[in-house]
């Protein structure tokens, strides 16, 4: 087995304030990555020259004009050398031992196809929220099934084996501002399995200016990124271990959905959602959701009655 080498790939658009900081806690990890790359997808500030001027071995920058976070990863990922490529945003923190703990389980999962750690949601206030499975070093049996109940991993803390990516021609999809990144997750661990440990070991800022998911509410349009995975279903490419977990992520994504058309006021767009076979994947909150939309319809007639 060919042991485990890094590459961390950053994608920097106007993050002057915390690019320093992510690009020194990858370039400063033991063991070292073979090499960290930013990709500055058009920055309009600094950022990219002070990554130029911190002067870290193994650091090196690329330019490009802004095409969006999803190309600025692919554009790192085609300049790879590592056989493992580890992602950090740049307004994002690896803690020490992030890499250590992903080649870990390179070693001990030589199978897998993406490595995965838990990790805290950092508040601006320096408040730490963990988020991971209480769990050891392990093969996940239910990634989609364990996804659609909790985001226990996110894009700074996954590896990926750059084998898979380039042979399978897995790349995040260009244009698609939310759910670029489950998009590939999934697609993956469809692939090949994942292994993933519940330490916490990389800090996801939340609440920075021009992040996507910034205190962003659930969309009121179905993402891409599931739907493709409904038509994958349809089409019998999930494997057979993976495909009740899927349905319940499908589903759990549609009600989601329906729920915000609901609260924008667009019923009928809500209940076209509901109606929809896909939905029924997750059977219970199905039946919970018509309950409470009935409930909703019925109270004010029952209070009128009185």
């Amino acid at each position: 087995m060919t042991d485990p080498s890094f590459s961390v790939v950053i994608p920097l658009y106007n993050k002057r304030d915390f690019v320093v900081e992510a690009v020194t806690s990858a370039a400063m990890q033991e063991p070292r990555p073979i090499e960290v790359i930013v990709v500055d997808d058009g920055s309009t500030d600094d950022g990219p020259s002070l990554v130029e001027g911190l002067g870290l071995p193994g650091v090196r920058l690329i330019r490009q004009a802004n095409a969006g976070v999803s190309a600025a990863r692919n554009a790192g990922i085609d300049a790879a050398r590592g056989n493992w490529i580890a992602f950090l945003d740049a307004d994002d923190l690896f803690k020490p031992g992030h890499l250590k703990a992903l080649g870990d389980l390179a070693r001990r999962f030589p199978s897998a196809g993406m490595l995965a750690t838990g990790y805290c949601r950092l508040s601006s206030d320096g408040k730490r929220q963990p988020v991971a499975l209480d769990m050891g070093p392990a093969l996940l049996d239910d990634f989609h099934g364990r996804w659609s109940r909790l985001t226990f991993t996110f894009t700074s803390a996954i590896g990926v084996r750059a084998a898979v990516m380039r042979e399978r021609g897995v790349r995040f999809p260009v244009g698609e501002r939310l759910g670029e990144d489950q998009d590939v997750w999934l697609r993956l661990a469809e692939l090949a399995p994942v292994a993933y440990v519940g330490s916490t070991l990389v800090d996801y800022r939340i609440e920075v200016s021009g992040s996507a998911t910034a205190v962003t509410p659930k969309p009121a349009e179905l993402l891409p990124c599931y739907k493709r995975l409904n038509e994958r279903l349809a089409a019998g490419q999930v494997p057979t271990a993976l495909r009740p977990g899927a349905r319940r992520l499908v589903g759990s994504h549609w009600l989601n959905t329906a729920w915000a058309l609901h609260g924008a006021g667009r019923s009928a767009a809500a209940w076209a959602l509901w109606r929809d076979p896909a939905a029924r994947g997750n059977a219970r909150y199905w039946v919970r959701t018509a309950l409470q939309w009935l409930a909703g319809a019925l109270r004010p007639i029952h209070t009128q009655g009185r």
